[in-house]
């Protein structure tokens, strides 16, 4: 291979990631009092695609919201996996209660980071006990949220698409119809 074929390689290379890099992918499912795979098993859901690509922006993250009865510790009453814009600055799990209802509220912003049952803390993008420690780290970019529209990498995809006429001139050819 030839460094004019590598680094038109390179530079779509860079120019794809530029565009893919922007989302997370989120487990999306709703499970129910009778129908309990998303909670213990979300990526065997009976309907509908287990993980999405979640591309609402700098501020968008996964979710898990989960509802119990006060007095049915334990059982789930309402579940759902997913992902929104506009999360909290602060990523973890919150626990609210009611006169009726325990609500818990997980926000995390690392692929797949929103597994688990829902009333624990996360672990470092994983699901599990993490012995109390409910913040997950940020991913470098802006306000913790993943971007790739900081910094150099537009400048360098930019400079790669413009190059590619100059590396690979003998491919670009126009034909023009014969003369009438």
């Amino acid at each position: 291979m030839g460094l004019r074929q590598l680094l038109l390689l390179a530079c779509a290379f860079v120019a794809s990631v530029h565009y893919v890099a922007g989302s997370i992918q989120c487990y999306t499912c709703v499970s129910t009092v009778n129908e309990l795979t998303c909670v213990n098993d979300p990526d065997n859901v009976p309907n509908g695609s287990p993980v999405t690509d979640c591309d609402k922006g700098d501020r968008g993250c996964c979710t898990i919201f989960r509802q119990e009865y006060l007095e049915e510790p334990g059982k789930v009453i309402s579940f759902s996996r997913g992902c929104q814009e506009d999360c909290p600055s602060k990523m973890g799990t919150t626990k609210t209660e009611d006169a009726s209802y325990r609500i818990y509220q997980t926000y995390c912003n690392t692929p797949k980071c929103n597994v688990g049952p829902g009333d624990k803390p996360l672990s470092g993008g994983g699901g599990g006990d993490d012995g109390g420690n409910n913040v997950i780290g940020p991913i470098p970019g802006k306000d913790g949220a993943a971007t790739t529209t900081d910094g150099w990498l537009p400048l360098l995809d930019g400079a790669g698409l413009l190059a590619i006429p100059f590396l690979a001139p003998d491919r670009l050819t126009i034909e023009r119809p014969p003369p009438a």
